[in-house]
């Protein structure tokens, strides 16, 4: 490694362009510890069928196309940085709203399914903005800031499987 790329390096990850990877890993962590133990979140903790935790996944589908629509024009007019906080609040909304409803009793089946819904909305929010982000924030060239983004969400997605599987195991 050159000199200049043992100084670039930790100064690029000190950098408001390493921050944004840093939230993207736990971000990531997060959503794929919830996704990919999705269907037994849902049968196990809330008793719901899967066929109908999978048609709420189409419902989803749909009202995402139309989040993209408006998250679109909102970066239009105000950024990406704003959209991505709203999507990350959404998010931890979401997720501790699954978390206070999995320690109820008996609930009605489309509040821990609409908590979901909402959980993925931002999902498309946060793909929708990261890589403009990334590219504002970042000094390096735009393949290596496209790198480096899709290494920080490829970490975050191989702990958040374990950390699913893992939680779902105890």
């Amino acid at each position: 490694i050159s000199r200049l790329n043992q100084t670039y390096l930790p100064t690029l990850l000190l950098s408001p362009f390493g921050l944004l990877l840093l939230s993207a890993v736990f971000n990531t962590i997060g959503q794929q510890a919830i996704w990919g133990q999705y269907p037994n979140y849902m049968q196990k903790v809330f008793q719901i069928d899967p066929a109908l935790s999978a048609t709420a996944l189409t419902v989803a589908a749909v009202f995402t196309l139309i989040a993209l629509s408006l998250g679109g024009q909102w970066m239009a007019s105000s950024g990406p940085e704003s959209l991505y906080l709203m999507a990350l609040t959404l998010r931890l909304i979401a997720a501790g709203g699954l978390i206070v409803l999995a320690g109820r009793g008996s609930l009605p089946t489309f509040l821990p399914l609409a908590m979901y819904v909402i959980f993925l909305l931002g999902i498309g929010w946060i793909d929708l903005t990261s890589p403009e982000l990334a590219a504002r924030k970042s000094t390096a060239t735009t393949a290596a800031t496209q790198g480096f983004l899709l290494s920080a969400l490829a970490i975050g997605s191989i702990l958040g499987n374990f950390v699913g599987g893992w939680s779902a195991e105890t």
